[in-house]
């Protein structure tokens, strides 16, 4: 094999059918590495580009030191469309799924919507799709009850074809868990997709946010742990580990939140969540720099958050903070329910966290 640290960069060019790749594996990009570095340029038709494709990844996989039996099927690259079109908007998808913003998530669902028109029988973008509607709610989009028929019919199309598709199991498991708190059928969803790929994070940070709403909390942190592990770049793998760590009230969770917004500098509820970490610390003016950054994100009304750290350091005006906190704010109910709590006013609290339930509101569990 190769010594660590190894980074693998490249380039992407059109040229008639045809498109021009060109990949260095070597050392950190900054640094001059000269001879050391392995570069290949590759040239492949856009007729049967998986297939070229496949073979650029084993060239890549055969230098860090795999072999083809660490692959069943003997592939890298699966062949699931045969359109060239529908898997660049397969693509532009992924890659816009993984900003942290609800713009960006709606954007990646219209590309996946792209995709499916030019390919109605590509699996892995109707996988793809299901993980993204799971999601919309949850970043500020339609309501769960709303969003949740079209995530079912996503996850059923991925599913239906017979053929194995981690992602579209991981959704299904996100929402039987998130949005149908059915939580025996969400791990049956989630422990199937993580056997079929055992390389991809998202089941496993899904499942360890899953077990931390159970407090199993042995396995919800093996399982965050090994999400980071397995793509310390994930800023929703930050996110969950940092989830982890505040309900079970360990050290680290500021810093999880914080890598996480690093990586992902519009991901709103790593702010909403520090925000209200930093308020139960007593850090104040930190977390009013977060609250402040949530609704900027968010385009919300900070007003709420001022009115509850004001209560905060004087009780005085807590009617006015109470006054602002009843209503509709981002997250809807649940979060109204965690400010008030933090004021002390448990009735007023549990009004809105029983307005949550009924809603199946984001956050809830």
């Amino acid at each position: 094999g190769v010594t660590s640290p190894v980074f693998l960069e490249g380039s992407v060019g059109e040229r008639g059918e045809d498109f021009e790749l060109a990949v260095r594996l070597g050392g950190p990009p900054d640094q001059e590495d000269g001879e050391g570095a392995w570069t290949r340029s590759y040239r492949i038709s856009k007729a049967g580009f998986l297939v070229g494709l496949d073979r650029v990844a084993w060239d890549i996989a055969n230098q860090l030191g795999a072999r083809r039996s660490d692959r069943g099927d003997g592939s890298l690259v699966l062949p699931w469309t045969d359109d060239f079109d529908a898997y660049c908007d397969y693509l532009r998808g992924r890659h816009l799924s993984q900003q942290g913003t609800p713009e960006a998530l709606e954007a990646a669902i219209e590309a996946y919507h792209r995709a499916l028109i030019l390919d109605p029988n590509f699996g892995a973008a109707w996988s793809a799709l299901a993980a993204a509607y799971v999601l919309l709610p949850e970043y500020g989009g339609p309501p769960v009850p709303e969003i949740a028929p079209y995530a079912q019919a996503a996850a059923d199309h991925a599913l239906s074809s017979g053929a194995r598709f981690p992602e579209g199991l991981a959704a299904s498991g996100f929402l039987k868990w998130f949005h149908r708190w059915d939580f025996p059928g969400a791990e049956e969803d989630f422990r199937r997709s993580i056997e079929l790929d055992p390389f991809h994070p998202v089941p496993r940070y899904w499942m360890a946010r899953a077990f931390t709403t159970q407090r199993r909390w042995e396995e919800a942190e093996e399982l965050a742990r090994a999400a980071l592990e397995l793509d310390p770049s994930s800023a929703a793998a930050h996110l969950t580990l940092g989830m982890f760590l505040m309900c079970r009230g360990e050290v680290g969770a500021k810093e999880a939140f914080r890598r996480g917004l690093e990586l992902a500098p519009g991901m709103h509820p790593a702010a909403f969540l520090l925000g209200t970490l930093l308020a139960l610390e007593g850090d104040l003016e930190g977390a009013a720099e977060e609250f402040d950054r949530f609704s900027t994100l968010t385009g919300g009304d900070p007003g709420p958050f001022r009115a509850d750290l004001s209560a905060l350091s004087d009780p005085a005006p807590t009617p006015q903070a109470v006054s602002a906190l009843e209503g509709a704010t981002f997250f809807g109910p649940t979060q109204s329910a965690a400010l008030l709590a933090h004021l002390g006013q448990t009735e007023a609290a549990l009004t809105e966290l029983e307005e949550a339930a009924r809603a199946r509101s984001p956050y809830f569990l």
